[in-house]
């Protein structure tokens, strides 16, 4: 058996597709556990019930990076890091969108602004 703590997309031939990438919080370096936007802001509720290793006084053993962008593990290559808070609110504010709008041809993700994004949808909010 296999434990990968961290899954990108370019350990394989093949990549992810963007709704993976863009709500995957493994993919993002986050952990195994389930994305929830709560009042606007994006949290991370943990696959375990353990959200802390005492022993290691680390906050997750299967983590890069908290929600907040903090890195939680040090790489021997200055140009390896996690993102940062604001990239990954970017990134999963567009996972929303991909629920829906699926591909680039689509109007919403031509018009795409990563400083200003749409805000959901009538059908996203009749949704969720």
């Amino acid at each position: 058996m296999t434990i990968s703590w961290m899954d990108p997309h370019t350990t394989s031939k093949e990549s992810r597709s963007c709704i993976d990438c863009h709500t995957d919080p493994k993919a993002l370096g986050l952990g195994a556990g389930s994305l929830v936007k709560i009042k606007g802001s994006w949290r991370l509720v943990p696959a375990t019930s353990k959200s802390r290793d005492r022993r290691l006084n680390i906050p997750r053993l299967d983590g890069f990076v908290d929600i907040s962008g903090k890195p939680l593990v040090l790489t021997s290559r200055k140009d390896l890091r996690p993102f940062d808070a604001a990239e990954l609110k970017r990134i999963l504010d567009v996972g929303q969108c991909l629920i829906c709008h699926k591909d680039f041809d689509d109007k919403v993700m031509k018009n795409w602004n990563s400083l200003s994004p749409p805000k959901p949808c009538k059908f996203f909010l009749k949704t969720r």
